[in-house]
């Protein structure tokens, strides 16, 4: 996870939000740890790749309850919003 001042510095984009999704982690004798949103946006045309977790699905362990499930989406020049799809579960 690059640092927001690193992102911005090398490319142009800006970090509009970022923060952790508290109580986004399953709940259990031991929580998980609550995920986070991050919304970058891109000043000039540009490619990118996401290297991400997002699973389909959600999964817990030892009577925990699950976590909620992560997701990618573009929000285009026009306002239109693209989810991105998940990656499949093994």
């Amino acid at each position: 996870m690059t640092d927001p001042e690193i992102l911005e510095f090398r490319y142009p984009v800006v970090l509009e939000d970022f923060h952790i999704r508290k109580g986004s982690g399953g709940k259990g004798k031991w929580n998980a740890g609550d995920g986070i949103r991050r919304t970058i946006r891109f000043l000039e045309k540009m490619d990118c790749t996401l290297l991400t977790a997002t699973a389909s699905c959600r999964r817990s362990m030892a009577g925990g309850d699950p976590g909620q499930v992560g997701e990618n989406s573009v929000r285009r020049k026009d306002g239109s919003i693209e989810k991105l799809k998940a990656a499949t579960p093994p």
